[in-house]
């Protein structure tokens, strides 16, 4: 008797499980004020939180994603370029606090790898969230016009 429980339980979790779902939120990376000619490096940070209700397989809820950064304005990964008209303010996202390694798409440049795992409340796995931080840099010695300079990254996540 034993035995056939079992085996029609897990017969079943294949029907009850479901596709995970993903969110993602972020934070601004907000450099300051830069002092042209000739200013200093700046650094900074912002966070991208991804939010998932994992996959339930064999009773245990965890789902892994990948998180791409895009070129933003310049259309390259080399050098990422805030804008303010004609004015350009070089900088760039890495996934590391030593700047090694440039943040991209995974294709061109380097994605960043997480995984989730979260609890299981009767057969659901519950929703739960990881941060990840992004590393920002504007190099220095840069001679720019005044003005407030931005930049659109669109964050993708694949999982």
């Amino acid at each position: 008797m034993k035995r056939i429980m079992i085996t029609l339980c897990l017969a079943l979790l294949p029907a009850i499980a479901g596709a995970a779902s993903c969110g993602v939120t972020a934070t601004s990376v907000a450099f300051g004020a830069y002092t042209s000619p000739g200013g200093s490096q700046i650094n900074s940070t912002g966070t991208i939180r991804v939010t998932c209700t994992p996959d339930l397989i064999l009773l245990a809820c965890s789902t892994s994603y990948s998180i791409g950064l895009s070129t933003g304005g310049s259309g390259t990964y080399s050098t990422r370029r805030m804008t303010n008209g004609v004015h350009n303010l070089d900088y760039n996202l890495y996934t590391d606090s030593s700047y090694g390694t440039v943040w991209g798409d995974g294709i061109s440049a380097s994605a960043v790898p997480g995984t989730i795992t979260s609890s299981i409340l009767g057969l659901v796995c519950l929703p739960a969230s990881r941060n990840t931080i992004v590393y920002g840099l504007v190099p220095g010695n840069q001679n720019v016009g005044t003005g407030a300079y931005s930049d659109t990254i669109v964050v993708t996540v694949t999982f």
